[in-house]
């Protein structure tokens, strides 16, 4: 992962979420995964 700029406790990546693999890159702030997650 070359983002090391972003933190694993504040930031994950969604990928996980959607059965993903870890080295896409992608993150979104846990705040605003849950309200996604909430309207699901």
């Amino acid at each position: 992962m070359k983002r090391g700029q972003i933190p694993r406790t504040e930031y994950f990546p969604i990928a996980s979420l959607s059965g993903g693999s870890d080295g896409v890159g992608f993150a979104l702030p846990s705040e605003k995964v849950i309200q996604l997650l909430k309207r699901l």
